[in-house]
């Protein structure tokens, strides 16, 4: 199985080279940064691109500013759709399910998925085709939007593989990959996240 992060600008490179070496270490997958010189489109939305980026068929994707912190199995072989993690409960997130009439309950966050060519790259396409404006959340709602139209079985993971951390409440302790969007300043290498030992 193969880990794959998105680095665009050193500060990312930074992050994604720690989330990459808790990758290898802590589910010993073979990963790989990229870092596209040029895109078509807004940076944010580079995650749509990833068929065309990497090669292989099947792989995971997690963000930059993920962390693996446990030791687990990531092969996700009980996939039978789409896998990605349940987005935490925020007003943009809801506002953006009653703009683009998205069902709730199935609206998943795209720091961490399980990513099959076969499977889901025709529905990543669409994504890329949707002529909409950027939303807060950038490729996120590109990729709910046409996964839902799609209709695809979505299967969401427990939060314990995207934990999203605030750097003030505790991490659960059967965590296994945390997201640290909301820490102090991860760009820079500062704050609680970057400090997690790994």
């Amino acid at each position: 199985m193969l880990g794959i992060t998105i680095a665009i600008g050193n500060s990312y490179k930074r992050m994604a080279a720690r989330a990459t070496a808790s990758f290898a270490k802590n589910a010993g997958l073979e990963t790989r940064i990229l870092t596209p010189q040029t895109s078509l489109r807004d940076k944010r939305m580079t995650k749509l691109d990833l068929f065309d980026l990497v090669p292989e068929d099947t792989f995971i994707f997690f963000d930059a500013d993920t962390l693996m912190i446990r030791q687990e199995d990531l092969s996700f072989g009980f996939v039978d759709g789409f896998g990605a993690c349940e987005n935490m409960e925020i007003g943009a997130v809801t506002r953006e399910c009653i703009k683009y009439k998205l069902d709730r309950a199935l609206y998943f966050n795209s720091g961490v998925m399980f990513l099959d060519r076969e499977r889901h790259a025709k529905f990543f396409d669409e994504a890329r085709a949707l002529d909409i404006s950027m939303p807060r959340h950038g490729d996120q709602t590109h990729l709910n939007i046409a996964a839902q139209r799609s209709g695809i079985r979505i299967e969401l993971f427990a939060d314990r593989y995207n934990y999203i951390w605030t750097g003030q409440d505790d991490i659960p302790d059967d965590t296994i990959i945390v997201h640290g969007v909301r820490c102090f300043d991860p760009m820079q290498g500062r704050g609680p996240f970057m400090a997690l030992e790994f």
